[in-house]
């Protein structure tokens, strides 16, 4: 079975528009003046499952958001002029604690504005695939307010640290599948028929989630 994941809600209005039924957002900052117009459907849609989309990376060259805590509580995660980092790059310092501190400020912003998101999981995969340290992370604040974190099974061999780290409660799908950009709206009726015959050739039934960017033009 797919499930379609669309990213991202907060960067551009005519995005959100396009992406409003989705079931997903980040909201680094909350600062974006539309974000309230999200955070309104969301509540008068009650069963619509809308996940967090934590965010650690503002990664557009003019369009930057800093972090959702003060800028003084998270120092590792933002560059001289105080937005979040556009890249991590192997010389780059990223402290746990700054990242615990972080989205923790980012759960509390939606909630604050009345969101109640159904499941957690990171931008750009980064508190996924980084190192076991922030991935410790994600887990524990997911566990804290009982939302499940979503992690992919085809994951597993690349970040074995992901399997090891999980319990017996923690919700496992097998994949993730990426439509990219470069893909045009033309193409993804084909991309998305070849997408789950993978998991009618598996012996038992399958979940999927299936990633991509649509907007309005």
């Amino acid at each position: 079975m797919p499930m379609t994941s669309r990213d991202t809600l907060r960067e551009r209005r005519f995005h959100s528009r396009a992406r409003i039924r989705r079931h997903q957002f980040r909201q680094p900052d909350g600062s974006m003046p539309w974000f309230p117009e999200i955070a309104d459907y969301a509540k008068s849609h009650p069963s619509a499952d809308f996940g967090l989309h934590l965010t650690l990376t503002s990664e557009r060259v003019y369009y930057r958001w800093g972090p959702a805590a003060p800028r003084d509580r998270v120092p590792s995660l933002v560059d001289a002029n105080g937005y979040l980092h556009h890249d991590w790059s192997s010389e780059t310092h990223i402290d746990p604690k700054d990242v615990e501190t972080e989205i923790r400020a980012q759960l509390a912003r939606a909630l604050a504005m009345g969101v109640k998101p159904t499941h957690l999981d990171s931008h750009q995969n980064r508190l996924f695939q980084t190192n076991k340290d922030l991935f410790a992370v994600i887990l524990r604040v997911g566990h804290e307010n009982n939302l499940p974190v979503l992690i992919p099974r085809n994951w597993f061999s690349d970040f074995p640290y992901l399997e090891k780290s999980l319990g017996p409660n923690d919700v496992v799908i097998d994949r993730v599948i990426t439509i990219e950009p470069g893909v045009p709206p033309a193409k993804w009726s084909d991309f998305l028929q070849k997408c789950p015959r993978a998991s009618r050739n598996r012996a038992s039934p399958s979940l999927s989630s299936i990633s991509l960017t649509p907007t309005l033009k």
